[in-house]
């Protein structure tokens, strides 16, 4: 093999690595997006659950940005099979937004405050019962509504020209 042969080698697994790696980020990104899907997902069997359950939305008696809101919530949903990890999308936690304990533990979806009417949740088809708290798929904030479909902000909302 000459020298010119060995560098055209060389050079053609560089280009073929830096296209591999380069797609490896994509599909990383939406395979996260897809988790968080399903976290949202399952959050909201959860709830219709509890819903099921007891006859009402669960009435948080802590405020959204007041010490233990989060804590509570995992409390109150655990027993529906929601741990840490289905509060916390991906995205989010890949960048350091996850936290270790419960007193310190971050929900990056926010359920949406209903009275304790068990029909409160389904009166309005477009009224989302969680949020995602950031735009962490470049499509917007996900959100998820009573018949379980997930879709995000800017498709619900396009951008005016």
């Amino acid at each position: 093999m000459t020298l010119v042969e060995v560098v055209t080698v060389i050079v053609v697994v560089a280009i073929l690595l830096v296209l591999v790696l380069g797609g490896l980020g994509k599909v990383r990104e939406r395979a996260e997006g897809i988790k968080c899907t399903s976290n949202m997902r399952n959050l909201h069997v959860s709830l219709a659950s509890y819903l099921s359950d007891r006859k009402n939305w669960p009435q948080c008696p802590i405020e959204l940005g007041d010490e233990g809101y989060d804590a509570w919530w995992l409390t109150e949903m655990t027993p529906y099979g929601i741990g840490k990890e289905t509060w916390q999308c991906p995205s989010m936690a890949a960048k350091g937004a996850a936290n270790g304990t419960d007193s310190e533990f971050k929900m990056h979806y926010i359920p949406t405050p209903f009275d304790e009417n068990a029909i409160t949740p389904f009166r309005w088809s477009t009224q989302p019962w969680l949020v995602e708290i950031g735009d962490n798929h470049g499509k917007g904030n996900l959100v998820i509504f009573p018949d379980g479909s997930v879709r995000s902000l800017d498709e619900l909302m396009p951008k005016q020209p």
